[in-house]
C-alpha cells in the first residue's frame, strides 16, 4: 500500500507491505472478502499510527491522516 499526504510545508510518501495469514478454514469467496477488505483496512491504521508519530518527532506540526472508508474505495 502507498500513501501520500502534502500540504504546502510537508510532504509524506509512504510505502507499507504487508503478510497475512489466514488459519481458519473458509470457503474461497470469504478468503478473499478478508484478504480485499480486512488487510488493507490494517495496514492503513498502521500508515496513519507511523504518519502521526514520526511526524510528531519532526519538529513541526503532527500529520493526523483521515480515516477512511476503504470498503467504499474497494467498492466503487
Amino acid at each position: 500500500m502507498r500513501v501520500h499526504a502534502s500540504d504546502r510545508d510537508t510532504a509524506v510518501d509512504l510505502t507499507i507491505t504487508g503478510r497475512f495469514e489466514l488459519t481458519a478454514d473458509a470457503d474461497e469467496l470469504a478468503t478473499h472478502r478478508l484478504v480485499e477488505y480486512n488487510a488493507p483496512a490494517i495496514l492503513y491504521g498502521l500508515v496513519r499510527g507511523i504518519v502521526g508519530a514520526v511526524s510528531s518527532l519532526s519538529g513541526r506540526e503532527r500529520i493526523d491522516l483521515p480515516s477512511v472508508n476503504l470498503a467504499r474505495l474497494i467498492d466503487g
